[in-house]
């Protein structure tokens, strides 16, 4: 038979695990972002600048060849876009979460709109 006394100890041994496994996976903050502005793009983004500026220019060549790829079709983007470049996966999940409750678990970048607000994450 099993002790009154017993089971609590079983059951604060449990809870003490689970509220130890809540509070190991919490959620990195991404922190202050540094900004970098390129032709297309205002880049929000953890990376250090040299990293940062590589990938801005990187995103107008692709942005440009695109731009050109699809030239016939109507349609033209003339403001900046916004993109969010994450250093861990972690980041990246947390920022689509809390800022438009999306859960992005098995994804590697996504675009978003939000009424008149677009943006590009990775």
């Amino acid at each position: 038979m099993i002790s009154f006394k017993s089971t609590w100890k079983w059951l604060l041994v449990i809870l003490s695990m689970y509220c130890f496994g809540q509070w190991s996976h919490a959620e990195e903050s991404p922190g202050q972002l540094n900004i970098f502005e390129t032709r297309h793009y205002t880049l929000r983004t953890d990376l250090d600048e040299d990293t940062a500026k590589a990938l801005g220019v990187h995103m107008d060549t692709v942005f440009d060849a695109y731009r050109s790829m699809f030239s016939n079709f109507k349609g033209r983007i003339d403001s900046r876009l916004e993109a969010y470049v994450f250093s861990t996966k972690q980041l990246y999940i947390t920022f689509l979460r809390s800022t438009f409750g999306v859960d992005g678990t098995g994804s590697g970048g996504m675009f978003l709109h939000n009424g008149d607000r677009s943006v590009i994450a990775a």
